[in-house]
């Protein structure tokens, strides 16, 4: 995760501050082919999540997505905006979720609050044998 967060930073580097907008990719099954994913060229232009995975975590010309967890099965990515009804992920399924001006609760569940900063993100991700992980931008 903190590779993805790294990702985000270059981002906001790139982009005068600015955090990348809505957008999902979903991660693949693991018993679908791995090496197609929905991130074309073209995509990238219009779907935040596919830029963020295309463009910062990936390798230049790569031919399938590259952010892959240690068993070498592709993460998905989502990019939402924080609401007071956002619902965390209960299950594993190999997708952090980037929420947009949020921070983590730090009340040990991984949840999010709301934060004074547009520019401030949290990272929440379901782990493998349980819990949440939240890693913020603070």
């Amino acid at each position: 995760m903190s590779r993805l967060a790294s990702a985000i930073t270059n981002y906001q580097s790139n982009n005068n501050g600015k955090l990348p907008g809505p957008g999902e990719v979903k991660a693949p099954s693991e018993e679908s082919a791995e090496g197609t994913w929905p991130c074309s060229e073209s995509t990238v232009k219009t779907n935040p999540a596919c830029n963020i995975i295309r463009t910062y975590m990936n390798s230049v010309n790569a031919s399938e997505n590259e952010f892959k967890d240690p068993g070498g099965n592709s993460y998905g990515l989502i990019i939402v905006p924080y609401s007071a009804e956002l619902a965390m992920p209960t299950t594993y399924d190999r997708t952090p979720i980037i929420v947009t001006g949020a921070s983590c609760n730090n009340d040990g569940l991984g949840g999010v609050k709301s934060s004074n900063n547009k520019r401030d993100y949290a990272i929440v991700f379901m782990l493998e044998g349980s819990g949440l992980y939240c890693s913020d931008s603070q």
